[in-house]
């Protein structure tokens, strides 16, 4: 604590923020952007604030715009004794920042040089003197650097939105894992969300500093948590344990920085210094989780998720050495672009769902084959290879032709065949019999065996003289074959035909029944209809 009403911490802030400035001016060009200014900067420092002052040439009278950002700060902008511009956010401040803002001032014409005076003031220390990408020059060039600075962004919402897309899709597929893309879509937003917030052409439209740099910041500290929380869904358990720390890591870096802007430090901008800090060990350390997870289990996510996530981690190192210690003429962060390095594991996330859907479609097939024939073996007759009664029942159920034709066949005198000359005749009788049947059908009639001795044929759209021409066919071949030679087996048979939609199976057997009992009465081996 020094005396005097001395503050250290805000002289030693003040003095980390223009040796920042300083460095912030070497890294501008020499030509160009800062060639109507013949001077050295000049600074000095007031009750909340800093200032700075250059003296301004005419000699080029076409570079008249300024263009800079500014971080939580109030701006005022004089050249000479004339007030030009002054921007005040006393209204818009969220937790401990005014957010970013960038500033085009149009610069009167000079005759002869000029001071130009800027003074930057707030309520925190932490910012005083701090803005970036100053320079001077042409409307046009100032104007088109807002839209330049915004490439790293506009460049990535496409990559984005197209990986979104894709995911979408294959998302209500059966071999989707959904927990997988659910998290990929929560990365992919998140990505999508920082370009947002972090673009200079959005305060075009909405100008909300204090928001867009609210929900930049939480979506910064919150990336690197999806984005390990993707690789933890597609490790092993045994490695699921080791990058689980890494989560916690960067989630309790995220809740203590929030925390801390609540209480009303800073803690967004110094958790930076710390959030930069890890990403390269702990990351590092996550991808070779990833390739003893690739070796060991042959895990095809995981080698493809080692190109990605490497691109993320030397990508943010790099952003964070441009935020402190700038490597190009102004700010920006660069990960987002980092969503065309995410294509690759999309690619091999869908080909390993396909694959997965493939061997699903397989196996459904495989299973519906075996129940068919399962269901076949269970409706099927196995002495005269037609099929049974339960097979009619469902095939009635099922049927949808609107005309049709039944036929009943009862083999004459069964009875007496099997107790004179036993059963093994009455099977020889059956299965000759069920032959020469099948052989008088063609593909759309379907036959079954009723019971005992009775068989039935179903004969869809024929006209009642078709269905009775068949009927007496099948009754004259059997007349006519030697079924068995110790005996002449004759059949009878009862026709009958559906009416429509008055008409019921109920009434329909019992009209078949009744014309197979008048061909029985009279006298056997005839074919009677309804």
């Amino acid at each position: 604590m020094g005396t005097g009403g001395f503050d250290m911490k805000r002289a030693v802030t003040l003095a980390i923020r223009l040796l920042f400035f300083f460095l912030s001016a070497v890294s501008q060009p020499a030509t160009g952007e800062l060639a109507a200014i013949q001077d050295d900067w000049h600074y000095r420092s007031f009750e909340n604030g800093v200032g700075f002052s250059v003296m301004l040439s005419p000699d080029e009278p076409g570079k008249d715009t300024l263009f800079f950002q500014t971080s939580g700060q109030n701006v005022r902008i004089s050249v000479g004794n004339q007030l030009i511009y002054a921007q005040e956010q006393q209204e818009d401040r969220l937790l401990t920042s005014y957010g970013r803002r960038w500033h085009l001032v149009k610069l009167p014409k000079i005759t002869q040089p000029e001071q130009l005076q800027v003074e930057l003031w707030g309520e925190r220390s932490f910012d005083w003197g701090c803005f970036s990408e100053f320079s001077l020059d042409t409307a046009k060039v100032q104007a088109g650097k807002v839209f330049l600075y915004d490439l790293p962004y506009v460049l990535s919402l496409p990559g984005a939105l197209l990986l979104t897309l894709i995911i979408l899709m294959y998302y209500f597929q059966q071999a989707a894992w959904k927990q997988l893309d659910i998290s990929l879509l929560g990365l992919l937003l998140l990505m999508s969300v920082l370009s947002i917030s972090l673009s200079h052409t959005v305060q075009l439209f909405f100008d909300w500093p204090a928001w867009w740099w609210l929900i930049s910041q939480v979506v910064i500290y919150l990336l690197p948590v999806m984005g390990n929380f993707v690789l933890y869904q597609i490790v092993e358990p045994e490695f699921k344990r080791k990058i689980c720390p890494v989560i916690g890591i960067y989630a309790i870096l995220a809740l203590s920085a929030f925390v801390l802007e609540l209480f009303g430090w800073p803690g967004f901008s110094y958790g930076l210094y710390l959030y930069y800090l890890l990403i390269v060990p702990c990351q590092f350390y996550v991808l070779g989780c990833l390739l003893l997870s690739a070796r060991k289990y042959q895990n095809h996510y995981s080698r493809y998720a080692m190109g990605p996530m490497l691109s993320f981690c030397l990508v943010g190192a790099l952003d964070g050495v441009n935020q402190f210690l700038p490597l190009m003429p102004w700010k920006t962060y660069l990960v987002p672009v980092c969503v065309y390095f995410l294509a690759a594991f999309v690619v091999c996330m869908l080909r390993e769902q396909l694959l997965r859907e493939r061997k699903m479609q397989e196996h459904a097939n495989k299973l519906e084959y075996e129940i068919a024939l399962a269901i076949e073996k269970s409706e099927l007759d196995t002495l005269t290879g037609c099929r049974n009664r339960t097979a009619f029942d469902r095939f009635m159920q099922q049927r949808h032709e609107e005309k049709f034709s039944m036929i009943m066949l009862d083999i004459d005198y069964f009875k007496e065949v099997n107790d004179r000359l036993g059963h093994d005749s009455g099977d020889k009788v059956l299965r000759k019999f069920s032959l020469l049947v099948r052989e008088k059908l063609d593909k759309n009639h379907c036959f079954f065996r009723w019971g005992g001795e009775e068989f039935v044929v179903y004969c869809p759209d024929d006209e009642e003289a078709a269905v009775l021409a068949l009927a007496e066919n099948i009754r004259q071949s059997v007349e006519q074959a030697e079924i068995l030679p110790e005996r002449q087996i004759t059949v009878s048979i009862g026709v009958a035909h559906w009416h429509g939609d008055a008409d019921s199976d109920i009434d329909l057997f019992r009209r078949m029944d009744d014309a197979l009992y008048r061909a029985k009465h009279e006298g056997r081996n005839c074919v009677m209809q309804e």
